[in-house]
């Protein structure tokens, strides 16, 4: 069992057990707990009765059927040839199916499994990297490959602060919806660290079976504390005029992109937790304003898309400043 190591995720202060990448050590009380734990019965996960969903999931470890179950306040997930993990307030407990690796445990701890402690928890979480602009939090919204690390890089490197480059986690206080820092690293792949002069080879491999690796951000890299929410970009990269533009996206249109873009979909609508998450989508759409951008190809755009979202972001708050506050 590893020693158990206070640090700051996903803006909490968190005691876990599963040693992430990079610690930034915490200094306030512990709100979450990551620990080892009897989650399924004796007679295993077929103790937790039927599951609320069993679909296919392939990982970098194994493949099988991924499980949802809804147990009283507890939100039991499982990921096949790695563990059942169990979501409680205050806490998140793991009991592994077979001898797995600290790395497999990380993979899955740190990526779908904390998303789902944090929707079980209240704060909806999506598909997107974050970077700080002008005081407010600027979102880039897409699929996997779809641009997000591209652009933190570019931001990173030109003195913005970072909240994460795959997980965007919303949460509200006293009518500010706010974006929370996730965890301090960025998953670089060989071509983008090759476009910036990064030795990929020397960079700690996120998984083994992975070919991105971990980039660590520094104490004053990343933002360390929750900021208010403002645009949200949904990026279309391959634009085929040589520009960059930014378009409004409706109101309707707005949520339905932010659902869209949640990380755990099928996750939150087995638990039950879609309904319960829509007014913070709504009025996060509603705070920054969802926005498509579009450019195109090439690394050579980007320091154009970066200007852009520096101006439009000012813009955005210059205009509607209230809608910002803390």
């Amino acid at each position: 069992m590893n020693t158990p190591v206070p640090c700051r995720l996903f803006g909490l202060e968190v005691l876990t057990d599963v040693v992430p990448h990079c610690v930034h050590r915490g200094a306030g009380p512990i709100e979450l707990e990551i620990a080892p734990g009897q989650v399924a019965g004796p007679d295993g996960v077929e103790s937790l009765g039927p599951p609320a969903m069993s679909v296919h999931l392939r990982h970098p470890d194994g493949e099988g059927q991924y499980e949802v179950w809804l147990r009283d306040r507890e939100l039991v997930l499982k990921i096949p040839q790695v563990g059942v993990f169990s979501c409680k307030p205050g806490r998140l407990e793991y009991e592994c199916l077979r001898t797995v690796s600290d790395e497999a445990l990380q993979w899955q701890v740190f990526g779908l499994i904390m998303s789902g402690w944090l929707e079980w928890a209240g704060r909806p979480v999506l598909h997107g990297a974050t970077v700080e602009v002008g005081g407010c939090a600027a979102g880039f919204l897409g699929r996997s490959g779809a641009g997000k690390s591209s652009l933190t890089l570019e931001f990173l490197r030109n003195g913005h602060r970072v909240f994460g480059d795959d997980h965007l986690v919303l949460d509200e206080a006293s009518g500010t919806v706010c974006a929370q820092p996730s965890i301090p690293w960025l998953k670089v792949g060989p071509e983008l660290a090759h476009r910036w002069g990064i030795d990929h080879a020397r960079l700690p491999p996120i998984h083994s079976g992975a070919n991105k690796r971990c980039l660590t951000l520094a104490e004053g890299q990343w933002a360390a504390a929750p900021t208010p929410m403002g645009p949200l970009y949904l990026l279309e990269r391959g634009w085929d005029r040589p520009e960059v533009v930014i378009d409004p996206v409706a109101p309707a249109a707005s949520l339905v992109a932010l659902i869209e873009h949640s990380f755990v979909p099928r996750t939150v609508a087995a638990a039950g937790l879609a309904a319960g998450r829509l007014p913070i989508l709504a009025a996060a759409a509603q705070q920054g304003g969802v926005w498509r951008l579009r450019y195109p190809n090439g690394a050579a755009w980007l320091s154009q898309v970066r200007s852009a979202v520096e101006a439009h972001a000012k813009e955005q708050v210059t205009e509607s400043p209230a809608r910002f506050r803390q």
